[in-house]
């Protein structure tokens, strides 16, 4: 466990928190390893009854950190960024196919991947604070994370 992603279980309740407030939450690579880290403790561990999925600091999800993705890195190749987005992938399947319920609070944003991590769960509940985008169709890219699966 690691101070990105925050798990607390609570009468059974596994409360998962993504917790960079500073970037609303963007997924880099340690929040994503958290991530998936965690669905798999919530599908494994049999105290774990129902999962919550939040963020902190009054925002559910951005997307992915493109700040950071910009920041002084050598170019990847094309199979290393397949291997990078399957990895990230893994923690929308996990929550997709857990037979325990996973429920997502979506304050503030839920854009592009964030979204696709709340598509996954099997119940959203929106705040009159949440705005809800896809963010990738409007620079012409595909869902990634499951959305253009889960978005039907």
């Amino acid at each position: 466990m690691n101070d990105i992603v925050l798990q607390k279980l609570e009468s059974g309740l596994l409360t998962i928190t993504m917790n960079r407030p500073d970037r609303r939450n963007a997924l880099n690579p340690d929040m994503t390893r958290g991530l998936v880290e965690a669905a798999r403790r919530a599908a494994e561990d049999h105290e774990v009854r129902a999962v919550l999925l939040r963020g902190a600091g009054g925002t559910f999800c951005v997307g992915g950190d493109v700040k950071s993705m910009a920041e002084g890195r050598a170019p990847l190749s094309f199979e290393a960024k397949m291997t990078n987005l399957r990895r990230g992938m893994e923690v929308s399947r996990i929550l997709h196919d857990m037979p325990k319920p996973v429920v997502a609070q979506v304050d503030g944003a839920a854009a592009g991947a964030g979204l696709s991590i709340a598509l996954a769960c099997d119940l959203r509940v929106a705040s009159a604070s949440a705005k809800i985008t896809t963010a990738f169709a409007k620079v012409g890219l595909s869902g990634d994370y499951g959305g253009t699966y889960f978005l039907t």
